[in-house]
């Protein structure tokens, strides 16, 4: 049982996670995927689980891990694993009958400061959990701030919350006298502060967050290169290398944005007879036709449904065939953005 661990060292920004269901939902994930045989990727977890830029990652891991092993109860599912000419370890592989896959796991964390708002929300409850009165924050952030920004505002907030009031709006900018953070607050019912609205981060206070498939397509890219030296055999029919990539925390982006940074824009085409759009495929701007990168099966997008996590599979166009047949059996499918 690791409830006792969760709760006293979990990072306050999963505090779902300290307290039922989701405590139980944690705790039971983890005697499960240790009970698989990862015991080591479970202590890992354990004694980083305080850790705000580790513990996402880690759960995305675990999370598919145990994914696997309910897809298969008889496939052998190891972590840390480095064979072949792999340089460093790959996080899960998979082995069942003749089929094995290498799944590289990575969590996109703040695409639009997510992280950093997550921590000071968590440590805003944390710290003055009696302030008189108590008020619900209106968050909202410039999207070029960085960690050590947030440190500083932090620091800001600590000294000047005694004079935060109902209605008073107030600002905090960084020190080249830019845009910063901007917070409104709302009446709570109960001690100290907690949050009530948070707005994405974007270019002003007042702009809506636009979705860029620019940086989508550069997350992805990112990862994918990392995750070169972590295969250590080269894709094939039997042989599948996929780049598991977790934007959960950015909920602007879904699986056409995903189709689109790996494949392009999607292609149409006028029949000049009945006047009529027809559907041709995609431009060719993606990842995969850009970048070339032949050394992974594809790249396998997470989708958080209400009760469970579901994996939308792109395939590199050169593995299609051997994708579908073997990784379309749930939570694994392919995108549904992979057809217009």
């Amino acid at each position: 049982m690791y409830k006792a661990e969760i709760v006293r060292d979990l990072h306050l920004a999963y505090k779902g996670l300290k307290k039922e269901p989701g405590l139980t939902w944690l705790n039971d994930m983890l005697m499960r995927v240790e009970a698989k045989g990862m015991r080591q990727l479970v202590n890992f977890f354990v004694k980083r689980m305080g850790q705000q830029d580790i513990v996402g990652g880690l759960l995305v891991e675990l999370q598919a891990a145990d994914q696997l092993a309910s897809m298969e109860p008889a496939a052998t599912i190891t972590s840390d694993r480095q064979d072949g000419a792999a340089k460093v370890p790959c996080d899960i592989t998979f082995e069942h009958n003749a089929i094995r896959a290498d799944f590289q796991c990575k969590a996109v964390l703040n695409m639009y400061n997510e992280m950093w708002i997550r921590d000071f929300m968590a440590w805003v409850e944390a710290t003055f959990p009696k302030r008189e009165p108590g008020l619900l924050l209106e968050f909202r952030s410039v999207v070029d701030l960085n960690q050590a920004d947030f440190a500083a505002f932090k620091q800001w907030f600590e000294a000047n919350q005694p004079g935060f009031a109902l209605g008073t709006p107030v600002e905090w900018t960084p020190p080249n006298a830019g845009k910063g953070i901007l917070i409104d607050f709302m009446e709570r019912k109960k001690p100290g502060f907690g949050p009530g609205v948070t707005w994405g981060a974007a270019g002003d206070y007042g702009d809506v967050v636009a979705v860029n498939t620019d940086d989508l397509r550069a997350a992805f890219w990112k990862r994918i290169k990392l995750a070169k030296r972590s295969f250590g055999f080269a894709p094939s029919d039997t042989q599948f290398n996929f780049v598991l990539v977790d934007v959960t925390d950015s909920p602007l982006y879904d699986e056409e944005d995903a189709y689109q940074a790996l494949y392009g824009q999607h292609h149409w085409g006028i029949d000049q007879n009945t006047m009529t759009a027809n559907y041709s495929g995609h431009n060719g701007s993606g990842i995969y036709f850009v970048e070339k990168p032949d050394y992974i099966s594809g790249l396998v997008f997470c989708v958080r449904q209400a009760d469970r996590r579901e994996y939308a599979v792109y395939p590199h166009p050169q593995h299609l065939s051997a994708v579908e047949t073997h990784w379309t059996k749930a939570p694994f499918r392919l995108g549904k953005a992979f057809e217009a």
